[in-house]
């Protein structure tokens, strides 16, 4: 007789006993497994069945404290409706991690990764062992005794994934490649969709004298019971050491089975944060943590003002945490509250307001960069690897920098496994130079705020092209002005080039002016306006270029600058300049309102009116080239 399972709080929605025939789900054939290999298997579906999926052996999940708690944190407008009912239904039957069962036919067995079978697996195999030893993954025997066969008799439609070994610094991480088996294939579901916004997070609420401590979960995915319809569909082979005493196992390919959330899969991020963001939810009801917190996946920063405090709710979190929820953090990567701390792989500065990557990693990024621009071919997880890192490289340097990931974003366009490889370009590789020796010129350090700059002068820039004429302009509004005339080379550049090399000669001419300011640029060139200052990159090399020259001189002169587009009828007065009509420009500036208060005379440079060369080779201005040379270090 059928069994009717609890039904799950919140009135979320719960599996249809139609779904399950006795206790397994459909289309499982306990029958077909006659010598027993999947007997342990069958038993935990069932007890999923009848209980629910916190009673499997390797989830640790407290239900009943926790379903009263979150109770309580909804009535008390702490978590929202969706996201209770959510991970009710998850602690209850395990999440199905946004994957649609329709979706899930027929089987696939794929062979492991050459990384996974080498010497330099060493922790992984370990991380492999204690998911065994404390049955979050089920060995279900050698797969020479198993087969293809009897796993069709058995759970009709399955899936066999590889393993890769990921390395990440000094670690050695083996996970399971589930988008080759065309389990993330199923993936849908926009609930579980999210943005990683711990950054801005950080710098939002890392005020100036505050201190963050750090602290991170336990086991993170591990913890999160998954569907049991789903556990064939996750399975991998792998050659695990001769038999330990402990599990018995023996030399030779085994069949895993994970019954918690697995690295790999495209929704268990997603399943996670909501996860997470629920349990902080939960705390805050109960009054547990007051202060702001930022996570980055399974990493916490609690940030205030007092050290005492953040260090007083971190520990109160944590405690209450494993003993209330069965929530359980590493004691070993726990920081005590700092206004100097470590937090995802930078250190965060409260007193200057900078965040430096570690100097190991800096040294990593340098190295795998250079490497990088002299590879004649990437393959996919290299430019992964590699945009990651650009991106991180990116967070210490001005925002314009964010341009030159672009090009490697491109490349990876259309390549869809580890492997798949393609050719470099001159401009990649350009890129990858350029963002090593930035790292080399600022030591891997930036700014994460800029409440401490102050509002600089405003610029007015313009250049002109035409028959008789080509020349470029500008003037401040604390007093200064320049212009100059475009060598006879020059003037076959296009507008927008020239546009925005007016802006670089400025920023050369007065950028030493500049330090500790934002500095705004009215510009009326739409296209640089907006490569420079809205997207931060343009499809036009030749921009680019002119974007990089502009970002060396910002790290160098400590300040940092905006774009703001005027129309060319707003813009007559660097018009005049522009095109050495230098009078009119005297004529109209005094009147004009633009000048600061007080400023009663425009001081101009004493070589205006120079010409402008640009190189036939690089369209970067000589000076600024010589300036780079001159700042070049060695790599660190």
């Amino acid at each position: 007789m059928q069994v009717a399972p609890p039904l799950d709080a919140f009135g979320a929605p719960t599996y249809d006993l139609l779904e399950f025939t006795d206790g397994l789900p459909n289309g499982w054939d306990a029958a077909a497994d006659t010598a027993g290999h999947f007997d342990v298997a069958f038993r935990l579906a069932r007890s999923v069945y009848h209980g629910t999926a916190c009673d499997l052996p390797g989830v640790l999940l407290k239900y009943e404290p926790f379903m009263a708690i979150l109770g309580h944190a909804v009535r008390a407008g702490m978590v929202a409706w969706d996201v209770a009912c959510y991970v009710a239904h998850t602690l209850r039957w395990g999440t199905d991690m946004g994957v649609k069962r329709d979706n899930l036919r027929g089987h696939s067995v794929r062979s492991n990764y050459k990384s996974s079978t080498g010497d330099d697996i060493g922790k992984g195999v370990s991380e492999f062992e204690e998911r065994l030893s404390a049955q979050r993954t089920l060995d279900l025997g050698a797969w020479s005794t198993l087969g293809s066969n009897l796993l069709s008799s058995v759970f009709g439609s399955w899936r066999i994934a590889p393993i890769g070994l990921v390395v990440k610094g000094e670690k050695n991480r083996l996970v399971t490649d589930h988008t080759a088996s065309l389990f993330n294939g199923a993936y849908e579901s926009e609930f579980l969709r999210h943005t990683i916004d711990s950054m801005n997070q950080l710098a939002r609420h890392l005020l100036p004298g505050y201190s963050m401590g750090v602290f991170d979960v336990r086991s993170a995915f591990q913890i999160i019971p998954v569907a049991v319809h789903l556990w064939p569909h996750m399975m991998s082979k792998f050659r695990l050491s001769s038999g330990t005493e402990a599990s018995g196992l023996t030399v030779g390919e085994h069949l895993l089975m994970p019954l918690a959330g697995d690295f790999g899969t495209s929704g268990m991020p997603g399943v996670f944060k909501v996860f997470y963001d629920c349990v902080i939810g939960m705390a805050r009801a109960f009054n547990v943590i007051t202060l702001p917190i930022a996570v980055h996946v399974d990493d916490s920063a609690l940030m205030g003002a007092s050290v005492r405090q953040v260090q007083r709710e971190m520990d109160a979190l944590m405690a209450w945490a494993e003993e209330s929820l069965g929530l359980q953090y590493k004691a070993d990567k726990t920081r005590a509250a700092a206004q100097c701390q470590v937090m995802i792989g930078f250190v965060w500065n409260s007193f200057d307001r900078t965040r430096t990557l570690v100097p190991e990693r800096l040294t990593e990024y340098v190295a795998q960069l250079i490497r990088a621009a002299a590879s004649p071919s990437l393959s996919l997880s290299e430019r992964q690897s590699l945009a990651g890192r650009m991106q991180r490289a990116a967070l210490t340097l001005p925002r314009e920098a964010s341009s030159l990931i672009a090009e490697t974003y491109g490349r990876m366009s259309g390549l869809t496994l580890p492997w798949h490889r393609r050719r470099t370009n001159r401009q990649e590789c350009g890129n990858f130079l350029f963002i090593a020796e930035m790292l080399t010129l600022n030591l891997g350090r930036g700014l994460y705020s800029l409440d401490q700059f102050i509002r600089g002068p405003t610029i007015y820039s313009d250049a002109s092209k035409g028959d008789g004429y080509c020349g470029g302009g500008y003037f401040s509004t604390d007093g200064r002005a320049d212009y100059f005339v475009y060598g006879s080379a020059s003037k076959r550049k296009p507008i927008d080039f020239l546009e925005g090399d007016t802006i670089v000669s400025a920023v050369e001419r007065w950028g030493y002016l500049w330090a500790g300011m934002i500095i705004t640029f009215m510009v009326d060139n739409q296209a640089f306006q907006l490569a420079a200052g809205h997207k931060k990159w343009s499809k036009a090399e030749r921009l680019n270029l002119l974007i990089k020259r502009l970002l060396v001189l910002m790290v160098k002169g400590n300040f940092f600058l905006e774009f703001v587009w005027l129309s060319t009828h707003d813009n007559y007065l660097s018009d005049h300049l522009s095109r050495g009509r230098i009078q009119a420009f005297f004529e109209l500036v005094y009147a004009s309102g633009v000048l600061n208060a007080g400023v009663r005379h425009i001081a101009m440079e004493a070589d205006a009116g120079r010409i402008r060369w640009l190189d036939r080779l690089d369209p970067t201005s000589m000076g600024a080239l010589a300036l780079f040379g001159a700042m070049r270090r060695d790599p660190v």
